[in-house]
């Protein structure tokens, strides 16, 4: 099972190894004071990584993904919308807007009353979407595309559902970009 699971990160990396390479590995890591273990063979009391269970992943929220192309479209009052919604939201989660300084000044801008352009407000929207990390999945790298189901994680980082699903049940309980507990 080690060996499994350490061939599968090593072709993730690109590395391709089987048989006596990865006997050759298992002695190089070794001298370097490395020791391939699998993680259930630990002795009890060892620590091992928690998973969430699949009901706590599924009570996360998801939102569907929409391009800036597809915003453009959208009327200036859904946006806006959409800004505030997204605002309560991270308030609510975080205590603090996670779009950023730019999203967040725009948020209080149009409180305020203050006119704005439309891309400009469509900007706003994408970062506090995710920014540049809420226009592809960071566990598959494919971008995302119109209509898609994100899962949205307590940090406000975004995923697709089956990627992040997956990581947080079969990996581990945090966020895949910021290590952030879900």
């Amino acid at each position: 099972r080690a060996y499994d699971r350490l061939v599968i990160y090593l072709e993730t990396l690109g590395i391709m190894v089987a048989g006596r390479a990865y006997d050759r590995l298992v002695i190089y890591l070794e001298t370097l004071g490395i020791t391939v273990v699998d993680p259930d063979d630990l002795p009890n009391g060892q620590r091992r990584r928690q998973r969430a269970s699949r009901g706590e992943v599924g009570k996360l929220p998801t939102e569907g993904f929409a391009s800036a192309e597809e915003l453009l479209r959208w009327s200036p009052s859904k946006l806006k919308d959409d800004l505030r919604r997204l605002q309560i939201l991270a308030d609510m989660r975080l205590g603090r807007f996670s779009g950023g300084s730019t999203a967040r000044d725009m948020h209080h801008l149009l409180r305020a009353g203050g006119a704005v352009e439309k891309h400009e407000l469509v900007q706003a929207v994408l970062k506090a979407r995710g920014g540049d990390s809420g226009l592809s999945c960071a566990v598959c790298l494919a971008a995302y595309t119109s209509g898609e189901e994100l899962r949205v994680l307590p940090c406000g980082h975004r995923f697709h559902c089956e990627c992040v699903d997956r990581w947080l049940t079969e990996q581990s309980r945090t966020c895949p970009l910021c290590s952030k507990q879900v």
